[in-house]
């Protein structure tokens, strides 16, 4: 039986090693939050109070943090501990500098990592049914897979290391693009005086994907905009904090790549509105 580490146990990586504990997994889970911990205790897991004991002779070490920082600092403690042959898998949403160096820090300890963008959100996360974009050595890729199986729905990959993350990052502009498109057009059909709840629900009948269907939805002009409902605001703060990230990250990305994104600077101004949040852009958001 595989020994798997999990090191972050949140909305996404709780459920994902709930999942592989479920599919027969030896888990040693770890996160800084000691109700995470104790939950993956109870599912039959093994709770670790540091990621080097989490990680300590792992065949395989998923990654679910939130930047490049700490993806960095858990590399750092996670790579001296692992079994000789272990694949570090990231699953977080970082850049692609800190990829690479945590890829070379691996290498220097003698062990695989790849690039694992998650799709599908916290219920995709809890129904084991995530979309899963990887990059990296095919043979670590297949090392990795029994395991990613547990959690993942469609499993792909698609390049070397670095590609995963670029098709995440891809896939995810197309999403906060289509959003920016319906607000503007739900802006114009408004300064058009058309009937702005008939027109969302005619594009709610006639588009022919689901995304627009979504960004129909979602869409709305700044005008029509409804105070947030304060219940609501930390889950809407909280999407529009990670889009910007993700937007951050995609335009970093085409600037390293040479890859011209007109549609970046476009979705960073219109996708909190789009969710009729009104939520400052975080621009303090810098690379390491």
């Amino acid at each position: 039986m595989s020994t798997v580490a999990f090191v972050g146990l949140g909305e996404m990586g709780g459920p994902m090693a709930d999942h592989a504990i479920r599919a027969g997994f030896d888990v040693a889970a770890f996160d800084p939050r000691s109700e995470a911990v104790r939950a993956r205790s109870e599912a039959g897991g093994r709770g670790c109070s540091s990621v080097a004991e989490a990680a300590d002779g792992a065949d395989v070490v998923c990654i679910v943090v939130v930047d490049d920082a700490q993806l960095l600092q858990v590399v750092e403690e996670a790579s001296p501990a692992a079994s000789p042959d272990a694949v570090v898998v990231v699953h977080s949403t970082v850049s692609l500098d800190a990829l690479r160096r945590s890829h070379r820090r691996c290498a220097d300890a003698g062990i695989e990592l790849i690039d694992a963008g998650i799709s599908g959100g916290g219920h995709g996360a809890q129904e084991g049914t995530l979309t899963i974009m990887a990059g990296g050595e095919p043979s670590a890729f297949e090392a990795a897979r029994p395991v990613m199986d547990a959690y993942g729905g469609q499993i792909v990959h698609l390049g070397p290391l670095g590609a995963g993350m670029v098709a995440k990052l891809a896939r995810n502009l197309i999403g906060y693009g289509v959003m920016a498109a319906a607000h503007d057009g739900m802006s114009l059909a408004a300064g058009g005086g058309v009937d702005v709840a008939a027109f969302r629900a005619l594009l709610e009948e006639t588009t022919d994907t689901l995304l627009l269907q979504l960004a129909a939805v979602i869409g709305r002009p700044s005008v029509e905009a409804a105070p947030v409902d304060p219940d609501r605001h930390d889950g809407i703060a909280g999407l529009v904090e990670i889009g910007h990230k993700d937007l951050f990250l995609a335009a970093a990305a085409a600037r390293e790549l040479g890859v011209d994104l007109p549609t970046v600077a476009v979705a960073q101004r219109r996708y909190g509105p789009s969710l009729g949040a009104d939520v400052p852009i975080d621009d303090s958001l810098q690379l390491d």
